[in-house]
């Protein structure tokens, strides 16, 4: 009903999920984006395989976010020309200029001018491996003085991290 009362005629589907199925069921064109954690997931399932495998014989495109992540489909599917990379994009025009807004931050977040940071972005899960950095970070402090690494993100992970933090200092 929703499909006829607003004109639908192509569906973007976010990310797999079992449910993914109904853009078969929907009878419309349909796009499949997938993350990773979605992949790792339909690797150790095997009803997730199976449903991934219908899902992909109707999809337009399955639009993955890294070549390895790609690669890692077309074992699932066994047909490279279904899937396409689309790295997530960066508009580095809105960092011009910034250099007021960069010094406050530094100065915020207690860098000085010397400190060498390093940044990761991201939901804070599992699969994402903070910890390993955190963990690894006194080895590279004895040659890296003034490295820093800053976690950006939010999740269930972030006590353990947290906790990992302080034992790590």
């Amino acid at each position: 009903k929703i499909i006829e009362e607003e004109g639908i005629e192509q569906l973007i589907i976010g990310h797999f999920h079992p449910l993914t199925i109904l853009g078969n069921y929907f009878g419309l064109p349909y796009w499949l984006f997938v993350h990773g954690t979605d992949v790792r997931l339909i690797k150790n399932s095997f009803w997730q395989k199976f449903i991934f495998k219908k899902v992909y014989q109707n999809c337009q495109k399955i639009m993955a976010n890294s070549q390895y992540l790609a690669e890692e489909i077309n074992k699932l599917i066994g047909d490279k020309n279904q899937v396409e990379v689309i790295y997530p994009g960066v508009n580095y025009d809105i960092f011009q200029n910034q250099s007021e807004l960069l010094a406050s931050t530094r100065q915020e977040l207690g860098l000085k001018d010397d400190d060498l940071v390093m940044l990761s972005l991201g939901r804070l899960v599992k699969q994402k491996n903070f910890e390993v950095i955190i963990k690894l970070m006194p080895d590279w402090l004895i040659n890296f003085p003034n490295l820093k690494y800053i976690i950006v993100g939010a999740g269930p992970e972030i006590n353990n991290l947290q906790k990992l933090k302080y034992k790590n200092l």
